[in-house]
């Protein structure tokens, strides 16, 4: 075809017309079951954990037998099964290409759900990273270059999946022949693949070359698009594939579904009760809404899934509802106007649509002094293009209370304390004043509940942290409780652990909100993995809280590392593998830290014969106001370190529980950690109040600093001068715990540097069980006056200065 044919115009016009800018995304895919598939018994050479890159390829039609290759290093080797989330995968076969390469045969149940299912390879050495595969409805068929000209497509059939990749610059065209009448719906599966920042953009060409539809973000499938038509004329129509802002690589694959299935962009209302018959409205596909009656969950959930389906096929993706226990209450049009306001009760869910740019929605409800409410809404977490504000106000016009979005997320949430009894109004609006029939929401009106959501805090930046346990070993996580409308302390705790895996876990103080956990295998555990489950519960009796979890997978991000697409996991993922190398032991203190101080923490490891290597040591985590040198190793061949840890004036008083994580390279990298051992941060033993010094060069003097004994301590301490500065020293002085104030005599040579020294310290060490008790007091200052004539001479003084009590 030449470069200026009509068509080719007419694509170029179309799509270069629409190059877009990123906007943000928000992902929130999340499974609630898990299956440990095939466990295959292979001998396994030591290796590290294994990481997942990609899939080839990254999907496969339900009800069908499929093969993909899982592709990364140390994937291949001594593959124990695959940890999958949902059910309808069965793993019927496992085969190490390599060692880098695992090739699974897969069986799709015929009622297999579409869309993501996450997945992790388990190795006799390492659980993987979360890779998303992805189960579609129609035939699959791949891109078969060259396809980059509008004039000459791939030819494809209707109703199939086409897997194909977006080179930089490139162009992918598909034809399709339709009759008129016909439906067409498009959708793309680019960036929820979840392998790099992949903005694709569709076009529809009718027959004539002139574009009869286009998209580049749909609302419900995030950056990705898909569309609906009606094909007013039969005959080919080009299906259109390019990146929004014409780049690409090698990673920016794609799964388009080109068929006659519905696509609709909204359903109306996004929500219902448990249990219940909910009548809902399949909005914006090319055939018209319909009515759809769908039975609700009998459980409350944030996210029922639901695909639109009708006798020529059912949506790739789905649309979602929230499931909880309070009345819908539907707008009531017009309701633009205070006066016009739809009546809800105080607790309840206010559903409705911004349907036209401009448009305000109120909702009227009576209220109590004293009574909160929490109003959240629900827009773009369920898919909506909406981004809404609350507002809330009296009757009169007054506004009391807005928001526009929650802590970083998209949609808006505030706690509403009325100020007396009596009838308010809720409005909702978009922020840029724009709207439409798929603008939909759900604003959700309850009492404020205790909720605790708990997560595993990232041990290496933007990878969501597994729990590999060695046969025989120990490893350990850290876990983040967030609070709201819940205090006093809490039990964390996992639960239906694998046989002969068991954890320990400190009480989370009411007033802290990180606590280490420590999981430990026995030597005969079997090698499994699988997901369990992660919860908080209050540490009184009596008390109710809700608990959730939700870990965040890193798939894609973009500019500064924002989220651009994530997934979030309901139950984390444990592995019991082969036994490491090396074991690790923590020396518990027996003396305290205290605060201006430090100490050692003394790691002891016990080596397999043969293992030499260095092994990297770190805190797993540091009380507040405490630090450590975490760039330490236990030296090659050697079997203890001692690590650092330095506690600063504000250290929190307390026994924490401590751990130290070890890792090697063992053709990757294997972790362990220490056991739980106690850490008292105590205050220091005295207060040292400073003076100012000054005296002349050649002229000795005497630094007398008052001091105040907190602890008792027994026997002598030993006290020495620090930041002197050069050609003035001071001998170290000795006390004990009768002392009221101690004496340094200062030699100052004729030499010494002449100034103000205001960085003078005294470092404090006395003896407790046996241990070193290190405290730096500081600061002070010395002044040096420049020698003076012969007769001049004066002995040095005390001044006043400023005090230093520490």
């Amino acid at each position: 075809m030449a470069a200026n044919s009509p068509i080719q115009q007419a694509l170029d016009n179309a799509m270069m017309s629409r190059l877009a800018t990123v906007p943000d995304a928000f992902a929130s895919w999340r499974a609630t079951r898990t299956i440990l598939a095939l466990c295959v018994v292979m001998s396994a050479a030591r290796a590290g954990e294994p990481r997942l890159d990609r899939l080839e390829p990254q999907g496969a039609q339900r009800g069908t037998v499929a093969t993909i290759d899982f592709v990364g290093p140390r994937i291949g080797k001594a593959p124990q099964g695959l940890v999958l989330e949902h059910p309808g995968l069965e793993v019927r076969k496992l085969e190490s290409v390599d060692g880098n390469r695992l090739r699974a045969e897969l069986a799709l149940a015929a009622d297999c759900r579409l869309g993501i299912h996450p997945v992790r390879v388990h190795t006799a050495t390492g659980l993987s990273n979360l890779v998303t595969l992805h189960v579609g409805a129609l035939t699959e068929a791949s891109e078969a270059e060259p396809n980059d000209s509008a004039g000459e497509p791939q030819m494809i059939e209707l109703d199939t999946v086409i897997n194909g990749v977006v080179k930089p610059a490139d162009v992918d065209c598909y034809a399709v022949e339709l009759q008129s009448g016909d439906r067409l719906s498009v959708e793309i599966e680019g960036l929820r693949l979840g392998r790099t920042f992949f903005d694709p953009a569709i076009a529809v060409l009718g027959p004539d070359g002139a574009e009869v539809a286009f998209c580049d973000d749909a609302a419900p499938a995030h950056q990705d698009a898909f569309l609906s038509l009606i094909a007013g004329q039969a005959g080919r129509h080009v299906v259109v594939v390019r990146d929004s802002a014409m780049q690409g690589n090698d990673a920016s694959s794609y799964r388009l579904h080109v068929g006659r299935f519905p696509r609709p962009a909204a359903v109306y209302p996004p929500g219902g009760r448990p249990g219940e018959k909910l009548e809902v409205r399949w909005i914006g596909d090319a055939a018209g809404d319909r009515t759809e009656t769908i039975q609700l969950p009998a459980e409350a959930t944030d996210e029922f899934l639901c695909h639109a389906a009708d006798e020529r096929g059912v949506s790739p993706s789905p649309l979602t509802l929230r499931v909880v226990d309070v009345p819908n209450v539907l707008e009531v049009e017009p309701n633009n106007g205070r006066e016009q306001a739809t009546e809800m009760p105080a607790v309840a869910a206010a559903c409705g649509v911004i349907d036209a740019d401009g448009d305000l929605d109120h909702f009227r409800f009576a209220a109590k002094k004293g009574q909160a409410i929490d109003l959240r809404l629900y827009a773009q977490q369920i898919g909506s293009p909406l981004d809404g504000i609350l507002r809330v106000y009296k009757l009169d016009g007054r506004q009391l209370a807005a928001n526009d979005d929650d802590r970083g997320e998209p949609d808006s949430y505030l706690r509403f304390n009325p100020p007396e009894d009596g009838e308010y109004l809720v409005r909702i609006e978009d922020r840029i004043q724009q709207g439409g029939p798929h603008y939909v929401y759900r604003i959700e009106a309850t009492r404020p509940a205790p909720v605790v959501d708990v997560r595993i805090e990232e041990q290496r930046r933007y990878e969501s942290q597994t729990v590999v346990v060695p046969r025989g070993n120990r490893t350990a996580i850290m876990v983040t409780a967030s609070r709201r409308d819940v205090g006093g302390p809490l039990h964390v705790t996992a639960g239906d652990l694998p046989a002969g895996v068991s954890v320990q876990t400190p009480e989370l103080a009411g007033d802290y909100n990180r606590v280490p956990m420590v999981f430990d295998a026995t030597a005969d555990a079997p090698v499994t993995a699988g997901l369990y489950s992660l919860t908080a519960t209050p540490a009184e009796q009596g008390k109710q809280l809700a608990s959730r979890f939700l870990q965040q997978t890193w798939l894609v991000r973009g500019r500064n590392n924002f989220p651009v697409w994530n997934y979030f996991a309901p139950r984390p993922a444990i592995a019991v593998t082969e036994p490491a190398p090396f074991r690790l032991r923590l020396v518990e203190m027996q003396a305290p830290l205290v605060q201006n101080g430090s100490k050692n923490l003394q790691v002891v490891a016990e080596r397999d014969e043969g293992f030499t290597a260095g092994i990297r040591i770190r805190t797993l985590y540091n009380p507040p106001g405490v630090s450590a040198n975490n760039s330490l190793s236990i030296r090659e061949k050697e079997n203890e370190a001692a690590l650092p840890v330095t506690a600063g004036g504000n250290a929190k008083p307390g026994d924490w529980d401590m751990v130290v994580v070890g890792e090697a390279d063992v053709d990757g990298r294997i972790v362990v950690s220490t056991q739980l051992a106690k850490m008292r941060v105590a205050p220091g033993h005295m207060g040292l109040t400073f003076g100012t010094v000054a005296t002349g060069q050649g002229v000795d003097a005497e630094y007398v600093i008052p001091l105040e004994q907190r602890t008792p301590f027994d026997g002598v301490a030993k006290l020495e001068l620090l930041g002197l500065p050069p050609g003035v020293t001071a001998p170290v002085v000795e006390i004990d715990k009768t002392a009221e104030q101690v004496v340094f005599p200062l030699t100052v040579a004729a030499d010494a540097r002449v100034g103000r020294h205001r960085s003078v310290m005294c470092r404090v060490t006395l003896t407790e069980a046996g241990e070193p008790v290190v405290q730096t007091v500081g600061s002070g200052e010395l002044r040096i006056d420049p020698q003076k004539p012969p007769g001049e001479q004066a002995a040095g003084t005390t001044a006043a200065g400023a005090e230093d009590k520490s």
